[in-house]
């Protein structure tokens, strides 16, 4: 196994494990207006997706804002988002085992105008399932876990 995938992997079974541990608390929102451990996760399983879908294209198009947004509106449990998140890491595992290793290599410009190989994707990923297992962690902090 790849050591991109086993990070991905991992960090993803973590970030469950984090959600799942805060239970009802999962949907709150720090001090009312930070983000609940829920909605973070959600955008971890939209972003896995997105990187699948651009590993398989070969190349990072820009993300409707806007479908991003309502997709994300209706992972509006732990179960969904959970759910949404382990159906997009094993895409994206699939879609960068599928990508030939002659074109790992290959640069794509980013959404942000930075550049990527399409071989490392999956750090962008990767980084964001790990930042937000911080975030979750924090959140548990404020209930004494």
């Amino acid at each position: 196994m790849h050591s991109l995938v086993k990070r991905l992997l991992d960090s993803a079974d973590r970030l469950e494990k984090e959600v799942v541990a805060l239970g009802d608390n999962a949907s709150v929102k720090p001090m009312d207006i930070g983000r609940s451990a829920i909605d973070q996760v959600a955008e971890c399983a939209l972003i896995t997706a997105y990187v699948a879908d651009c590993t398989l294209a070969r190349q990072m198009g820009l993300m409707d804002k806007s479908a991003y947004e309502a997709a994300k509106a209706d992972l509006d449990t732990t179960e969904k988002a959970v759910a949404a998140l382990n159906a997009a890491t094993v895409a994206f595992v699939a879609a960068y085992e599928a990508l030939p290793e002659d074109v790992h290599a290959e640069e794509a410009i980013l959404p942000w105008g930075t550049k990527s190989t399409l071989g490392d994707l999956g750090e962008i990923v990767c980084w964001n399932n790990i930042y937000h297992i911080g975030q979750i962690s924090y959140i548990q902090t404020l209930f004494g876990m």
